[in-house]
């Protein structure tokens, strides 16, 4: 199909993905092979807009039919459309898809740090937007993630996305904000560790 003598038409190619999406959606290596297919047949015949409305759909067909979906295939997808906006030079539009996101999967740990490095390759070279994602991390790890859990290997998990946070305040020129976070941190794995002692 992909031969240029073959004349494949986009509606040949929307089929064959259509179809992958269908008869493979419990394989993530399918999966993938047909987001690249879009990425390099698909996506270039057709409108920014309308790719970006294919691809919020998978995102949540997604989710949909895996339930809680999978943290790999979940960030992958946001990806994506971060990837289109900034095709179009879209910055704002990215950010406030990071932001939505963070929000919506801040119960979801893996998929929120996931997301969190995704948003910083993007702003990476703007300190400013950098120390802005750094406060809305913060923001949604304290509403949803960050726990009073006396569980160790929850804790574990929680302060290692407070370290990457304390990071992303760093790289945005806030040292003092990034100590403060390493600080706290280190005090509530120091008392889990604790806390492991005392039951044995």
């Amino acid at each position: 199909m992909s031969r240029p003598e073959s004349g494949t038409k986009l509606e040949e190619w929307e089929e064959l993905v259509t179809m992958i999406k269908r008869k493979f959606r419990s394989r993530p290596d399918y999966l993938e092979m047909a987001s690249r297919v879009e990425d390099e047949y698909i996506f270039p015949m057709r409108d920014a807009s309308t790719n970006k409305r294919h691809v919020a759909r998978d995102l949540k067909k997604l989710e949909k039919e895996t339930e809680e979906g999978r943290s790999d295939l979940t960030s992958a997808a946001i990806k994506r459309q971060a990837d289109l906006l900034m095709e179009n030079g879209d910055k704002a539009g990215v950010a406030a898809l990071y932001r939505k996101s963070m929000k919506d999967y801040a119960r979801r740990a893996e998929v929120f740090e996931a997301l969190m490095g995704q948003y910083y390759e993007y702003v990476s070279q703007d300190q400013d937007a950098v120390l802005q994602m750094a406060r809305e991390a913060e923001s949604f790890y304290n509403r949803s993630i960050r726990t009073k859990s006396g569980d160790y290997f929850k804790i574990k998990k929680e302060v290692a996305i407070q370290r990457r946070i304390a990071g992303y305040y760093e790289k945005g020129g806030n040292e003092k904000k990034a100590a403060s976070l390493r600080k706290d941190a280190d005090k509530r794995e120091k008392n889990s560790k604790k806390g492991i002692r005392e039951e044995n």
